[in-house]
This record gives C-alpha cells, structure tokens and sequence, in this order.
C-alpha cells in the first residue's frame, strides 16, 4: 500500500474513517508504515486487524475524493497538518495514540508557547467562575497559552477570560470545525477561530458525538504542560481530562472547594491522590517555572 500512498496521505484518509477506533488505525498504519520514524518507539503495542476490516478500508478508501476533502477546507478557511509533519505539536505526539490529523483555524503557531489547560464543570457556581476571573489574567501576564474545550461553564469562562486579558487562549473542539457545539457558543468559537486557535481531528462534517469528548480531552492535556481543574464531580469529563493528563505525564492541579458543594467533590478527590492544591496562579507558574 504504502507504494502508492504516503503516510500523510493516509492519515488523512483514516481521519475520514470513523469505523475505526483512533487504536485500530494506529495498528494499520504499524502494519503498512513501520519503516516511519514515529514507529520506532516501544512503549506503543500494535495488534493486526483482519482481513475483513482492512479489506473494509480500503473499499473506503478507493471511493474516498482527497481532492473533494481538499477543496472543503479551503472554502472553510480550514488547513492541517499530519503526525509526521515537523510542525505537529512535540508534546501531543509524545501521548499513546495521538491524533493522526489536528485540523485547524487560527494561530497554529501558539502550539509552541507554554500552554496551560483549564477544564471544569459546565453548570458551575460563582465560585468556580471567580476562581477562573481570578487565575487566568496572572497566567497571561508570564506568556502563557489557556487551552480548554469550548464547552459551557468552566470552558466558556477560561476562554473569556484570557482574551478579556488580551492573551491567547487555544479551543479543543470535539466536532468538526464547521460545527458549533454547544450551540449558545457559536458566537464565541467564531472569535476565537478568527483572532486566536481552534483545533480538532475530527474531519468537516463531524458531529457532537458522546465518545469523541474524551478523545478531546486527551488533547488537551497532551499540549499542556499542565491541567488546572476548577470544578468537577466525582463523575466528570474534567476528571478524565485529569486522569489523562497524568497517563500523560503532565502536571495537575486542583481548586480545593467547600466539602458541602457536589462540584468540588471531584477537585477535592484530586487533591487526595496527589494533584497540587491551588490558590493562586503563582502556585501553577512557580511549580512549572515558566
């Protein structure tokens, strides 16, 4: 296959291919491209597909228009880069199973600056949103990048936040980027497309499906130094975001909050197993020394 076909070309196809889980196209790719750099690695285990399943692709793939794909991107103002590009995020691509493609809108270049990841509850209290109004302009002020996932509640606020203090702020979206989700945030996704990041790897076209939020998280925490976790329950999104980032060996801290409130259940957990406690930016700034 890989005669005919580049890696990067691939990738892009396989961006395209939602039968497959992001593990199974990382073993396909292992199969056909083991002479790439990337596959050099050991930590990564590969399994085979079967015949059935590959055969399945690349039925996919002989009716799959790269040039119509192509096309679709620049009329939305849409570029992207693949895994094996020199510019792809070293941090991300240092995670188990990173994201093939990262499509995006914006500044790509802030992928390099010191970024750090702010994630929370959606229905959060004026504490949480204080504690948000009240880190997020010291961070900005030493450089650094807020990413988050442009949901509501904790999200929403980050992003504000950083651009009310004039910094940069980075959104992981969990669709494509010619959707907005949810849809109270289209006004702001659209601000931030034009004047800071937005990223995804899912393709054009994608929509708001449940298990593409934690593969959203995991990019998150992949191009942080670190993840900063306001709000959460026991059972959360931001919980996984945490749990990923420290897989990924990355930092994370914790709002402690009041042991009455159900929302600081998760960030007081946290603090438990060993996330630093957090009061101030400078807790987060010294700790990282940016």
């Amino acid at each position: 296959m890989n005669d005919y076909l580049s890696f990067s070309e691939t990738c892009f196809i396989l961006s395209h291919y939602t039968k497959w889980s992001i593990k199974e196209k990382w073993c396909f790719l292992n199969e056909f491209y083991q002479e790439e750099p990337i596959f050099q690695d050991t930590f990564r285990q590969y399994e085979k597909l079967s015949e059935k399943k590959k055969a399945s692709f690349f039925e996919f793939k002989a009716k799959f228009d790269v040039h119509k794909q192509l096309q679709s991107l620049k009329s939305h103002d849409v570029s992207f880069v693949s895994i094996n590009d020199p510019s792809y995020p070293f941090m991300l691509k240092e995670i188990f199973l990173p994201p093939l493609i990262l499509f995006y809108k914006g500044s790509y270049d802030w992928l390099s600056s010191n970024i750090i990841g702010i994630v929370g509850a959606r229905e959060c209290t004026e504490y949480g949103q204080k504690s948000v109004d009240t880190l997020v302009p010291e961070l900005v002020k030493q450089g650094i990048t807020i990413s988050s996932g442009l949901a509501r509640g904790i999200d929403t606020r980050a992003h504000k936040a950083s651009m009310r203090a004039c910094g940069r702020t980075i959104a992981v979206i969990g669709t494509g980027l010619d959707r907005y989700y949810p849809g109270e945030n289209q006004r702001l996704q659209r601000k931030i497309e034009k004047e800071q990041l937005i990223l995804s790897e899912f393709p054009l076209g994608t929509r708001p499906l449940k298990h593409h939020f934690p593969l959203r998280n995991r990019i998150i925490s992949g191009i942080s130094s670190g993840v900063i976790v306001v709000e959460a329950k026991k059972r959360s999104g931001s919980l996984i975001t945490a749990y990923q980032a420290l897989e990924q060996n990355r930092d994370v801290y914790a709002i402690p909050g009041s042991i009455f409130e159900e929302r600081s259940a998760g960030t007081n957990d946290l603090i438990k197993i060993g996330a630093k406690l957090v009061t101030s930016a400078k807790d987060v700034i010294e700790d990282l020394n940016f």
